[in-house]
């Protein structure tokens, strides 16, 4: 069995996300408003930090 070595404080999660058969509706201005006001929505609920993040068409 390997030894591996974790970090017992705090957690790093990666997402690769996509939108209903890959349309790109994040193009879009107010749409891009809209997720980036949910996810501050989000941290104030439950708080986290984003390290990076892309967004693709």
């Amino acid at each position: 069995m390997s030894n591996y070595r974790r970090a017992h404080e705090g957690r790093l999660y990666f997402f690769t996300l996509t939108t209903e058969q890959r349309r790109p509706l994040l193009t879009q201005p107010e749409l891009r408003i809209a997720l980036r006001q949910a996810i501050e929505q989000v941290r104030q609920r439950y708080p986290f930090s984003i390290h990076a993040w892309v967004l693709l068409p």
